[in-house]
């Protein structure tokens, strides 16, 4: 209902200022045209033209209001609360490979790798207070060439894959 009074209201009174006010253009949005009595700060809308009961041009320039505007707001995002996980890189690999985690609080990282039979061969944990670490892995002498699963535990999160080691 304000919205609606105001609109009244500022369209009356621009009819008036304007029918004062020498013909110009003012663009969508922007511009200030005023003379001595009155100030028009934006418009909004297309022109209005027309005519008076006594047969003269009126001139209207934009339909113009006066709102009060209040700011759109986005909602507060929560942080990341679980760890993001990258990919190794490089995979395939002839020395060493890592991977990307990031931690969105403290806590343990471990990477565990085994041969595609289910053997060990590899085991690494660490705590870690929140931020990003490269997890590298670098093959030893006696590791043969083949496909590695792993197994990365970060906070609650878990990822597995499969890595290639080529000599």
């Amino acid at each position: 209902m304000r919205i609606i009074i105001y609109t009244i209201v500022a369209m009356a009174m621009v009819l008036f200022a304007q029918s004062q006010m020498s013909p110009s253009v003012t663009d969508n949005g922007g511009g200030i045209v005023q003379n001595s009595s009155h100030k028009l700060l934006s418009s909004i809308g297309q022109s209005v033209a027309g005519l008076r009961s006594d047969g003269t041009v009126l001139e209207a320039g934009y339909v113009t209001a006066a709102l009060e505007l209040n700011a759109i707001s986005e909602p507060i995002r929560k942080p990341q609360e679980t760890p993001i996980i990258g990919e190794f890189s490089p995979n395939p690999f002839n020395s060493a490979t890592a991977v990307s985690v990031n931690m969105t609080r403290s806590g343990n990282i471990s990477l565990k790798l085994f041969d595609i039979s289910g053997r060990q061969v590899y085991s690494w944990s660490e705590d870690k207070k929140a931020g990003i670490y490269k997890i590298s892995f670098t093959a030893s002498e006696e590791l043969p060439a083949g496909t590695y699963l792993y197994v990365i535990n970060a906070l609650d999160r878990q990822k597995t894959g499969k890595i290639a080691f080529v000599k």
